[in-house]
């Protein structure tokens, strides 16, 4: 028998991390409106993000062990609860018979409230940085909680043999109103705070380490799941046909996982930049930045120059990872050693790429300024 919480430990993680990768677009959207991430809405969508990776754990979290599931052996269905009476009915007796006291005593109560209380501060930032209306807030919200209670209650999608949380109406309900809530107190933030929308900037200016750094973090969690979810498939796909033994050799083998991170890199780092006129990685799309030759700063980077950009600074944290070594750590020093001492405040990847980081708005204008 195939030992599940082994074998699918990745790809569950990969699947929860889909949520904190789908609010990437929103963070992007941020940058694009005030120019660059300062002051509030920098704040606001990190905050969103965290708020992503938090509802991200709390859809895989606590993981199961293999014997503690109780599999009933029938249809993915008989698991759900698509009576919202089932959930609501006990919780309005409760607090019909005890009050506001039934929040700390009944187990009904508390649930329902802190499914609502969840979601709050995802819909209250997802307005302060989308600026939507609290209806399009609150769809995306009811959305995010469908695609939450669907993960759930497939098991997520087929990864473990039967459901270890239920798909229930009432879950959906209490989310929804939940982002509902926090929209409309955003709304009320953004008519009488003034500040929290303060006036777009041109973006010309380099950008600064930290903005970079974040870049860099998107690119790192980006490849990072992705190779999770490769190394959680391929150690399902042998579990299933051979067994738990060959599950857990997979799970096991640091060379898979480095195979598996050297292909995730290469897909923000080096395909992703490829269908790109700016050769922007993933992580440089969503904050506005992009690699500019430092010979002609008016052009972007060269492929050759995107694959250098790709092998100096990844390809080393693939090999240290399959070596089980502390370089990784070392490599990761001597990048910001690097950014802090050098007198173009750049990475080792941009010395050895003969690359710099512009803002993509700075590089469309010294295009537009040569064409002249």
């Amino acid at each position: 028998m195939v030992d599940y919480r082994a074998s699918a430990i990745a790809t569950v993680v990969a699947t929860a991390a889909l949520i904190p990768v789908a609010m990437l677009p929103l963070l992007a959207r941020t940058v694009r409106r005030y120019g660059r991430l300062r002051g509030w809405p920098m704040l606001a969508a990190l905050g969103l993000l965290g708020a992503s990776v938090a509802l991200a754990a709390y859809t895989v979290l606590p993981l199961p062990d293999a014997g503690d599931l109780q599999c009933t052996g029938g249809s993915l269905s008989s698991y759900w609860i698509l009576d919202p009476r089932a959930s609501t009915v006990p919780m309005l007796d409760a607090l019909r018979d005890h009050g506001l006291l039934a929040i700390a005593r009944d187990p009904y109560v508390q649930q329902f409230f802190l499914n609502v209380l969840l979601f709050v501060p995802f819909g209250f930032l997802l307005h302060q940085v989308t600026r939507w209306g609290v209806v399009a807030a609150s769809a995306l919200g009811f959305l995010t909680s469908l695609g939450i209670e669907l993960t759930q209650g497939s098991a997520f999608f087929g990864t473990y043999p039967c459901p270890y949380r239920t798909f229930d109406v009432a879950d959906l309900v209490a989310n929804t109103g939940g982002a509902m809530i926090g929209a409309v107190l955003s709304a009320a933030v953004v008519a009488a705070v003034p500040a929290v929308t303060p006036r777009p900037v041109p973006d010309l200016e380099p950008p600064t380490p930290g903005r970079r750094g974040v870049a860099v973090l998107i690119d790192a969690g980006v490849a990072t799941m992705a190779a999770a979810g490769a190394v959680g498939a391929l150690s399902l796909a042998r579990g299933l046909a051979g067994g738990s033994e060959p599950a857990l050799e997979v799970i096991g083998d640091r060379g898979d996982w480095a195979l598996a991170l050297l292909a995730g890199t290469a897909l923000v780092a080096v395909v992703h930049p490829l269908l790109r006129r700016d050769r922007a990685t993933l992580g440089h799309a969503v904050v506005n930045v992009g690699p500019a030759r430092t010979a002609d700063p008016a052009r972007h980077g060269s492929a050759a120059q995107v694959l250098v950009r790709w092998l100096v600074r990844w390809v080393p944290v693939a090999v240290a990872f399959a070596l089980g070594t502390p370089w990784i750590e070392v490599i990761a020093v001597a990048e910001i050693a690097c950014v802090a001492l050098t007198a173009r405040r750049e990475s080792l990847a941009g010395l050895a790429s003969r690359t710099s980081t512009r803002t993509l708005p700075s590089l469309r204008q010294s295009r537009t300024a040569a064409s002249r």
